[in-house]
C-alpha cells in the first residue's frame, strides 16, 4: 500500500499551550497523539486579536438572528475585530482538518452557547471563529475535541483527514490521467462507502474526460471527492463495502472460513465487535491470494493503525 501522506490540522492552541482564558490548557490524549502523525497548526483566536492571558470571559450575545461577541465585565464589544481576524486567518489556510475547542465562543463547532442581553441562554452553535472556518472549509471534517471520544465520529475524522491529504499532495503534482486514475482505483470502496452515486460519477468522469483540460478535470473531481466524504456515513454503508469486497475471495475460501467471516461481519453489524476485527480478515484474505487491487484499497488501512 502507498504510505500515507501527512494531514495538516488546525487545532486550538489550548491543547498545547497555557492560552485559555483562566491561564491553563486542555490536556487531550487524542489530540497528543495525532500530533505525531499529522501537520499541527495551532491558533487561539482570543489572544490573536489582543486580549491577554488570562483574561475576563467572553460570550455570544444573540439578538433576533443577529450574534455579537462580548465581554461582559468590560462592556467590549468584540465582534468586528474577530470577525476580521477570522475571515483573514482562515483564507490564508492550508487545512486538511481541524479539531476545535467545544463550548468556546471563537472555536465551538456545534456547542458555544449563545445567550440574551440579560443572561437568558438561547441555545447553541458555531463560535465566531468557527463560523468563518465552516465557511470556508464547507465540505472538511472539523470537529470539537469531545466529539472525537465517540469512536465512529473519530474513525470517520481520521479516514477523511487523510483521505483529503492525500489527495492535496496527489493533485499538487499530478501531470496525466494516468495519475488520476490510479488515484480513484485505489478510493474506490472508501467512496463506495461514503457516496455510492458520487462514486459512479466519478468513474464515469474520470473515464470521459481525457480530452477535456486536465486542470479542470481534477478541480471538477477534487469536488465531487470532498462532497462524497461528507456525505452522512451509516454502519450499513460499511456492511455492504466489506461484503463487496469479500467477493473477490469467497469462492477461493472453505465454508468454514465463509461462515466465520459472516458471523463476524453480523457482530459488526451488532455493534459488537469494532470495524478493525472485519478490515483486518479482508487484509489477510487480499494478502493469502496476492490481490493488488484490493490491497491498495485506501478503505482497508484508512490512517495510521497507530491511532486506533
Amino acid at each position: 500500500m502507498k504510505p500515507l501522506a501527512k494531514p495538516n490540522v488546525l487545532v486550538s492552541a489550548c491543547f498545547f499551550e497555557a492560552c485559555r482564558y483562566n491561564g491553563a490548557y486542555i490536556s487531550d490524549d487524542f489530540v497528543k497523539s495525532l500530533s505525531n502523525f499529522v501537520n499541527i497548526i495551532k491558533v487561539c483566536p482570543e489572544v490573536e486579536i489582543g486580549l491577554g492571558i488570562p483574561r475576563d470571559p467572553i460570550l455570544i450575545q444573540k439578538e433576533d438572528d443577529h450574534l455579537k461577541l462580548i465581554q461582559p465585565s468590560t462592556g467590549l464589544d468584540l465582534t468586528e475585530k474577530m470577525t476580521n481576524f477570522s475571515k483573514n486567518f482562515v483564507k490564508n489556510l492550508n487545512i486538511d482538518g481541524a479539531i476545535l475547542k467545544s463550548k468556546s465562543p471563537s472555536c465551538g463547532v456545534y456547542s458555544a452557547k449563545y445567550f440574551h442581553k440579560n443572561g437568558q441562554s438561547l441555545g447553541k452553535g458555531p463560535g465566531f471563529f468557527a463560523k468563518e472556518l465552516l465557511d470556508a472549509f464547507e465540505d472538511y471534517p472539523i470537529e470539537e475535541e469531545k466529539r472525537l471520544l465517540d469512536d465512529g465520529i473519530r474513525y470517520d475524522f481520521l479516514t477523511k483527514i487523510f483521505a483529503i491529504a492525500d489527495l492535496r499532495e496527489n493533485f499538487e503534482h499530478m501531470k496525466d490521467y494516468s495519475e488520476l486514475i490510479e488515484f480513484h482505483t485505489r478510493y474506490k470502496f472508501m467512496l463506495m462507502y461514503y457516496n455510492q452515486n458520487i462514486m459512479r460519477f466519478l468513474g464515469r468522469f474520470v473515464a470521459s474526460s481525457k480530452n477535456e483540460d486536465f486542470n479542470s478535470v481534477k478541480d471538477t473531481y477534487k469536488k465531487q471527492f470532498l462532497k462524497a466524504l461528507n456525505s452522512k456515513r451509516k454502519r450499513l454503508n460499511h456492511i455492504n463495502v466489506m461484503e463487496h469486497i469479500f467477493g473477490y475471495f469467497s469462492r477461493k475460501l472453505s465454508n468454514a472460513e465463509r461462515r466465520h467471516f459472516m458471523e463476524v461481519l453480523k457482530l459488526f453489524k451488532e455493534n459488537k465487535v469494532d470495524i478493525f476485527v472485519p478490515l483486518y480478515m479482508l487484509k489477510s484474505f487480499a494478502i493469502r491470494f496476492d490481490d493488488e487491487y484490493i490491497l491498495k484499497q485506501t478503505y482497508l488501512e484508512p490512517f495510521p493503525k497507530e491511532l486506533i
